[in-house]
C-alpha cells in the first residue's frame, strides 16, 4: 500500500509523509514538502480555518493522484515532494506478471523541475524527458487496486 499522511501543525516544508509498504518490504516514511501543492493545484477554497484549508487541498492533490493513477498509463509520475530546489515523484510502470497487472514502484527525483514551477496540467509525457533519477534502489510491485486503496486510506483518515 501506497499512503500519504499530512501533518496539518508541522512546518510547511516537513508536512508530507509517503510511506510504502508491500509485503514483508516496508520502509521509513519519505518526509516531503507541501508548500507549493496549493499552487501546483491552482487550489482555491472560502476555507477560512487555515489547518480546515490544509486538509481540503490535501484531500484535492489525493484526488488529483487517484484520478493519475485511473488514466491506466504504461508509465506515471505522481508528483509528491515540491521543493524549491528539485521535484520528487513516485514512478509507476505497469507490467504483466503471471497474467496480472501490476506496477513497479519507486522514488525519483528530478533537478529539471522545481516546486514553484510544477501545475497539474503538466501532461504524463513531458515528464518522461525530465532527467528522472532514482533516490535509492528500491521498488516494489503493487497492485493497481492496492495503490488506490492506501491514497483512499490517506483522503478517509485526514482526520
Amino acid at each position: 500500500m501506497v499512503r500519504f499522511i499530512f501533518d496539518s501543525f508541522g512546518n510547511s516544508h516537513q508536512d508530507t509523509f509517503l510511506k510504502i509498504d508491500v509485503g514483508i518490504g516496508t520502509n521509513a516514511p519519505w518526509i516531503a514538502d507541501f508548500y507549493f501543492i496549493p499552487d501546483f493545484l491552482e487550489f482555491e477554497s472560502t476555507i477560512e480555518d487555515e489547518i480546515e484549508w490544509k486538509k481540503e487541498c490535501f484531500k484535492a492533490y489525493l484526488e488529483h493522484l487517484i484520478n493519475l493513477v485511473n488514466l491506466n498509463l504504461d508509465k506515471t509520475y505522481l508528483v509528491f515532494d515540491l521543493s524549491d530546489e528539485y521535484v520528487s515523484a513516485i514512478k509507476l510502470e505497469k507490467f504483466i506478471k503471471s497474467k496480472s497487472t501490476l506496477y513497479r514502484v519507486s522514488i525519483v527525483y528530478s533537478h529539471k523541475h522545481y516546486g514553484w514551477g510544477m501545475s497539474y496540467k503538466i501532461q504524463q509525457p513531458e515528464f518522461i524527458d525530465s532527467d528522472w533519477k532514482q533516490s535509492d534502489n528500491q521498488s516494489w510491485d503493487i497492485s493497481k487496486n492496492g495503490l488506490l486503496k492506501g491514497i483512499e486510506w490517506s483522503i478517509e483518515n485526514l482526520g
